[in-house]
């Protein structure tokens, strides 16, 4: 059975060269994806990340559309409604970078802990002074994981190995029996965690109801000088009340991987003209949203696609 999959965001060589073994691929990677002339009809499916927003816009150009590819995790930019009501099959590998992406987190933690970005910053422009640089030890902190899925399951169980007090909050009440199992202290209200925690990471989904999780009234419920951790989805704060709780000193620093709107990562003019009020922030520290970016991590959402797509297909010829 014939199946043009349309790619548009960047996906390793290997994972490519196994879709192209079960289907014609377009590289569509950079292109505008409401400009794409005689492309769209002969869609059967997409291949997105985290950039593309698959809406009612999208499948109203993209009318054929069979099949839309997750690669990576989180839904926030599918309407999985839509979806539904078209009969449009989604594919996704939800699960396969969470250990890549809770290692990214703890190093998060760690290079906030000992003030390593103010460091590297600071011996490239060759000043030594490392007096003003002291951290602490990463035992003696209280670490607060709001979402308790497979990524915050998994960095409360590496935190364990240092020793950590390790609490977490989650929406789903049930988790407090696997929060026992990881070692960690579940609290049902998300209050009491802020209030203990001298280190907060996220590691929740984004939806109706953990958009702007984190607002005025929770930054006044912290520890002032708390350390902030976001490598889950960038609107799980309102950026407007972390820009004053770094400005008060409630929070004293803060590492995110997740910017929104997420940054023209595959078009080299935009990204000199992208702007964020975070990025000049002395006291914030933002990667290129590269949590899940390592060859193992890519190479299992890669085995877990192509294995979907073809028993997908495999059915759709019977």
């Amino acid at each position: 059975m014939s199946f043009k999959l349309g790619i548009f965001e960047s996906i390793p060589d290997s994972f490519l060269k196994n879709l192209q073994e079960v289907v014609e691929t377009v590289d569509l990677v950079g292109k505008e994806v409401y400009l794409i002339e005689n492309e769209v009809d002969e869609m059967d499916g997409v291949l997105i990340k985290s950039t593309i927003r698959v809406n009612e816009d999208f499948l109203n150009v993209y009318k054929n559309l069979r099949v839309v590819i997750r690669a990576g995790t989180g839904l926030d930019n599918i309407d999985l409604d839509l979806l539904a009501r078209r009969g449009v099959r989604l594919i996704s590998a939800p699960a396969a970078n969470a250990e890549s992406t809770a290692e990214f987190v703890l190093l998060q933690i760690l290079c906030l802990t000992r003030n390593m970005f103010q460091a590297i910053e600071s011996v490239r422009s060759r000043n030594f002074n490392r007096d003003v640089l002291m951290g602490v030890d990463l035992q003696t902190q209280t670490i607060g994981i709001i979402g308790f899925g497979n990524v915050g399951q998994i960095l409360a169980r590496k935190l364990n190995l240092f020793g950590v007090n390790v609490l977490c909050s989650d929406h789903d009440l049930s988790k407090r029996e696997v929060a026992e199992k990881c070692g960690a202290t579940f609290y049902e209200q998300l209050g009491d965690l802020l209030e203990l925690s001298d280190v907060i990471s996220l590691n929740a989904s984004l939806n109706e109801f953990s958009r702007d999780l984190l607002g005025p009234g929770e930054f006044a419920q912290m520890k002032r000088g708390v350390k902030i951790v976001n490598s889950a989805r960038a609107s799980l704060i309102n950026n407007r009340a972390l820009l004053e709780a770094l400005e008060s000193g409630i929070v004293a620093s803060c590492a995110v991987d997740v910017l929104d709107p997420e940054p023209p990562f595959y078009n080299p003019l935009e990204m000199t003209q992208y702007a964020h009020t975070l990025l000049d922030h002395p006291a914030v520290f933002v990667t290129p949203h590269i949590g899940a970016s390592t060859e193992q991590a890519q190479n299992k959402i890669g085995r877990e696609i192509v294995a979907a797509l073809t028993a997908y297909l495999g059915k759709q010829s019977k």
